[in-house]
Formats: C-alpha cells, sequence, structure tokens
C-alpha cells in the first residue's frame, strides 16, 4: 500500500484519521460501484466528505434510457436519477447539501472538457478535500475515462488559485473490457502504483446492496455488480498519456455504441489539454 498517509487513513478500517473527501464520479451511482460502503465510513468520520456528480445520467437520445424511463422526458429523467442519487448516499449518511451536480449531459462529457475541468477546480478551492476519489482511464465508459482528465486538469488549476499541498487523487474501480470480457470491480494493472484491497464485512455487503438497490432505474445496468460485494479497490491515480489509448483493441465503450469513437475521444482530449496547458504545468 502506498505510504502516503492519506491513503492509508482512506483505506485504513479504523486507527488512523479519515481525511477530508470528495468523490468525483460521472453518473449517479459510480459512487456506489465503486465506493459505496467505504461512503458510510469516511462520512461518519469527516463531515467534510462530499460527492461530486460530473453528468446528471440523462443522455440526449431516449434509446439509452431504461425501460421504465423511456417516457420520460431527459429533464424528467434526470431528475429521477438525482432523486435516486440522494436516496441513495442517505443510506451512506451524506445529505442533499452534500451532493452536487454539474449537470452535464450522459455520454456527452469529453465534448466540454476545459469548461468542466474549470468548474471542477472552483468546486475544489471552496471544498478543500484532502483526497479525491474518482475513475480511471479505462476505456469502460467515456465519461469515466472523462471524469478521470478532468479531475486531474482541475487539480492543476485549483493549485494555481489557491496555496497549500494538492489533493491526492485516489482511483475506484468500475469496469472495461480485458480480451474481449468486461471485467468488473478490478483495474487494469499498472506495474507502477499499489492498490488496497479492502474486503467487505457482510454488514458492509449489505449495506452496498441496499444503497445499489436505491437506484431502481439502472436495475438492468447495476444487476451485475449486486453480487460483486466482497471487495473494494482503491490505487494512488498514476500518471497516464490520455492521447494514447488505455488499452490495446477495441474499448467497451466502443463496442457497447456509448460515446463517441476512441480515436475521437483522444482528440478532444488533446486539445483540451493544449487549451488548459497540462504540458506546461507538468514541467
Amino acid at each position: 500500500m502506498s505510504t502516503d498517509p492519506r491513503f492509508e487513513g482512506l483505506c485504513a478500517p479504523g486507527g488512523r484519521a479519515v481525511p477530508s473527501v470528495a468523490v468525483v464520479a460521472a453518473h449517479p451511482d459510480d459512487e456506489t460501484v465503486g465506493a459505496g460502503a467505504q461512503l458510510r465510513r469516511w462520512a461518519a468520520a469527516c463531515p467534510a466528505c462530499h460527492v461530486i456528480h460530473v453528468t446528471d445520467g440523462a443522455p440526449h437520445e431516449r434509446r439509452f434510457h431504461p425501460p421504465s424511463a423511456l417516457n420520460l422526458a431527459r429533464e424528467e429523467y434526470a431528475l429521477l436519477r438525482r432523486s435516486e442519487a440522494v436516496r441513495a448516499l442517505a443510506l451512506a449518511g451524506l445529505g442533499a447539501a452534500q451532493i452536487a451536480c454539474l449537470g452535464q449531459r450522459d455520454q456527452e462529457v469529453v465534448f466540454s472538457l476545459v469548461e468542466i475541468a474549470e468548474r471542477l477546480a472552483g468546486v475544489l478551492v471552496e471544498l478543500m478535500p484532502e483526497v479525491i476519489v474518482t475513475h480511471a482511464y479505462e476505456g469502460g465508459h467515456p465519461d469515466h475515462d472523462a471524469t478521470a482528465f478532468a479531475v486531474r486538469a482541475a487539480v492543476g488549476l485549483a493549485r494555481e488559485r489557491r496555496a497549500g499541498a494538492p489533493p491526492l487523487i485516489v482511483e475506484m474501480t468500475g469496469y472495461h473490457d480485458r480480451r474481449g470480457e468486461t471485467v468488473r470491480g478490478e483495474f487494469l494493472p499498472r506495474a507502477e502504483t499499489d492498490e488496497a484491497i479492502l474486503e467487505l464485512t457482510a454488514d458492509d455487503g449489505l449495506h452496498k446492496r441496499s444503497m445499489l438497490e436505491t437506484f431502481a432505474s439502472q436495475r438492468q445496468v447495476l444487476q451485475p455488480f449486486m453480487a460483486e460485494t466482497s471487495v473494494e479497490r482503491f490505487r494512488v491515480a498514476p500518471v497516464y498519456d490520455f492521447t494514447a489509448p488505455p488499452h490495446e483493441g477495441a474499448l467497451h465503450y466502443e463496442s457497447a455504441d456509448l460515446g463517441p469513437p476512441a480515436a475521437t475521444w483522444r482528440a478532444f482530449a488533446k486539445a483540451a489539454a493544449r487549451t488548459l496547458g497540462l504540458a506546461r504545468r507538468r514541467s
């Protein structure tokens, strides 16, 4: 495990101070999939715990709405997803005031990377979290990857606007494809970073399933995650090259027709990095 005390405090079941945490998730429910069992502990130990959703979870095209929401306008579906998230996170001890949404449309984050990074930087300056928990760059969903990019860009922008150490970026698991199969709850291997594998108690698993069940509109999508509540994995975020694919072969979101082609995604990421001066900030 990383020797950074913030990471140890985040992942230790007890005995260490829990840092202030902001979970930055692409969609309402991603935070529960990746960190549902830990959210209860973080919220209880640190009142400054927050969850920030980059999108409102509602795609522009109704063909991507679940059967129960096919008759809802996009705005109505977004409100439904917000209400589900508020109820689910209440089970973890978070109030509605601790849940923010940047309001981007589902599947379209990569098209607004500069705006989202700047808005997220403003939130980080206000909240000043010690740790940000977010997605890995793994090709599972274009919004997950775009959120991973935006968090790193926002941390750089926030660093210019406030004094003090930047927050530690920690990743939670989601899903990705590996050799043509969808893998859930595991990271793509990265040699340069350690991961913490946290075994969940029976009570933790029941609690996480209760949170997942609250997202009733997402029942079909979340069903595969319901049986995978024995562990949660976290790691200190590695350095990514967002202009290169996260892995060889077709990405999950390309196979599932969930967004732009990967080459288009990377072109937008490259343009946003240039606009935000990310290469200059790293030098």
